[in-house]
């Protein structure tokens, strides 16, 4: 399965021959150096299934910062409520979540009259900022509704960025492999996503600043392993999912907006019964 994942996103990411970027992942466009980029977003997803009904907003801001003209630093901290109502209880956490922390090089630069071509691998590490013993007065509340994981989780991958002035295309390859705590681990999973972005409009601000809207379609493909308690497998965890995210971006040479909604097309829950059902993304990112 992942093997094939991996082979059909790069067959797709290097057949669809501007600037945005993608709303749900990375890009390989480069940061410049002593540049730094910040990026807010607001997420909101809902999850259902069994008569129950998990919710989760997020505020996640993330920055980057140019090193070299090739090598660029980020850092990735959630701000969530997370609740889980059933029939007979509602459970929910608010706080900081898990930061992220990594490096992105661009290996392989390739620029013509009006395109480039980009190819930067990253790695980085989750680390277990938010909170992950958190109680209510029914005890010691689920895994998923805690607000961190408690473990150090590594990941990695690669992105392609391929862009001209009319349209662009991202595709990201990413692997993480999670930690172990109280006994419980979260599945290692893969994922494959690619964005193409097709600019729709000129000018869309005023005659006098150089703004441009962007039609975006992303896809994403996910597969992971199921969960382990005390070294052993949870029947009702993992599988693989396929993403859909259409979006609008307005983008100008210091700032982007944009707004997404993402939708599961297809997923294998091995069982388990709540499941999610959409998420949306509304953002601003600025370069200084």
């Amino acid at each position: 399965m992942r093997a094939m994942l991996f082979i059909l996103f790069a067959i797709i990411g290097i057949s669809w021959p501007a600037l945005a970027a993608p709303v749900t992942f990375n890009t390989a466009l480069p940061v410049s150096q002593g540049e730094i980029i910040v990026r807010a977003q607001a997420i909101y997803g809902e999850a259902s299934g069994g008569d129950a009904k998990f919710t989760n907003k997020n505020f996640v801001l993330a920055t980057g910062y140019g090193v070299t003209p090739k090598l660029a630093l980020f850092g990735v901290v959630p701000f969530a409520q997370k609740r889980l109502q059933t029939p007979f209880a509602q459970r929910q956490s608010t706080g900081f979540g898990d930061a992220k922390m990594f490096a992105r090089y661009t290996m392989l630069q390739l620029d013509g009259k009006g395109r480039t071509f980009r190819l930067a691998p990253f790695m980085g590490a989750k680390l277990p900022v938010g909170a992950n013993n958190q109680t209510d007065q029914l005890g010691r509340l689920p895994q998923a509704v805690q607000s961190g994981s408690g473990t150090v989780d590594g990941f990695g991958g690669v992105i392609m960025t391929w862009a001209n002035t009319k349209w662009q295309n991202d595709t990201q390859i990413s692997l993480q492999r999670n930690g172990t705590k109280n006994g419980f681990q979260t599945g290692h999973s893969f994922r494959a996503d690619t964005s193409f972005q097709v600019r729709l409009h000129d000018q869309a601000l005023t005659s006098k600043k150089t703004a441009y809207l962007y039609a975006v379609l992303e896809v994403g493909a996910e597969t992971r392993d199921r969960d382990r308690l005390n070294g052993s497998e949870i029947p009702l965890s993992g599988g693989e999912r396929i993403n859909l995210a259409p979006a609008l971006q307005l983008a100008t040479l210091r700032w982007i907006a944009e707004i997404s909604v993402l939708l599961p097309v297809w997923q294998n829950t091995n069982g388990a019964l709540v499941t999610p059902d959409f998420q949306t993304h509304i953002g601003l990112r600025i370069n200084y």
